[in-house]
């Protein structure tokens, strides 16, 4: 059986630009603040697996709560119980080493083009730089 880090959601407050009486003003941009319980882990393992998925697109973290900037899919309603099973968080580990990767080599290939194309121009005066040579990291 694989693990899974589950939470449940307690409480929601909307945030934003306010002044709070006292003359300070939040500067933040307008959010949501969700608190939530860990059911079987800690809060800091809970978002280490659940900070890696799709799914949490449009929200981080100050560590305490999640904070949605506005664009998540997830029905993060108060009681909402969100579950991360060891496989899910895996596959999307592994896609984001992907992804950084190939970013990586393409860096590495444009750096390298324009280091001999540098070169090129200063033993023959001429420069070229094909397009070909800039790789899209999210291509296979």
């Amino acid at each position: 059986m694989f693990t899974t880090r589950t939470a449940k959601i307690t409480h929601k407050t909307e945030k934003g630009v306010l002044i709070d009486g006292l003359g300070t003003i939040d500067s933040n941009p307008d959010r949501t603040c969700i608190e939530f319980e860990t059911l079987n882990c800690t809060k800091t393992e809970f978002l280490d697996w659940f900070l890696l998925l799709d799914e949490s697109e449009g929200l981080c973290s100050d560590g305490v709560c999640l904070i949605d900037l506005g664009n998540t899919s997830l029905s993060l309603s108060t009681g909402s119980v969100i579950s991360v099973s060891y496989p899910e968080m895996i596959e999307a580990w592994l896609e984001m080493k992907t992804v950084a990767a190939k970013r990586e080599i393409a860096e590495l290939a444009l750096f390298n083009k324009l280091f001999y194309s540098m070169n090129d121009i200063a033993e023959h005066g001429n420069f070229e730089l094909d397009a070909d040579v800039v790789v899209n990291p999210d291509q296979d």
